[in-house]
């Protein structure tokens, strides 16, 4: 439960030397919480500047949309198990903005505008090849 009768899956990108996929990071996973009101914060203890989108997936149905960024997803922790990317020096490449930006994109979705926190790379997108559901016989555009 992530608050007030809500439920959801949580899943970010980290930075981990490498552009790191993962599913309940403490950090992301408090901030989720304290959006949806499953946690409360107090004036003395630090906490979290969460901010909710909403993607417009047009005709698509919601479980379809949901498949498709859950299969990208997998699909993107498989690759890069094989052929990481690295994390860019201070954020300047694809980093987790742009992988987030990159995951809606790839899965037909679309936002306006731009997410809070390190967007300098916002345009940026991951190569979609790292989200396929096979390995290239070609190696990966390298990035960073």
């Amino acid at each position: 439960m992530l608050g007030k009768g809500v439920r959801g899956i949580v899943i970010g990108a980290q930075n981990r030397g490498k552009l790191a996929v993962e599913f309940y990071e403490k950090g992301d996973l408090n901030a989720a919480m304290e959006f949806f009101g499953g946690i409360e914060t107090k004036w003395h203890t630090s906490d979290y500047d969460t901010q909710l989108i909403k993607v417009d997936y047009g005709l698509v149905p919601d479980q379809e949309a949901k498949r498709r960024v859950i299969n990208l997803i997998e699909n993107y922790i498989l690759n890069q198990t094989t052929d990481p990317i690295r994390y860019p020096t201070a954020g300047f490449g694809v980093n987790s903005n742009s992988w987030a930006q990159s995951v809606i994109e790839y899965s037909g979705g679309k936002v306006s505008g731009d997410m809070k926190g390190l967007d300098i790379s916002n345009s940026k997108r991951v190569p979609r090849t790292y989200l396929m559901p096979f390995c290239t016989v070609k190696p990966r555009i390298k990035v960073n």
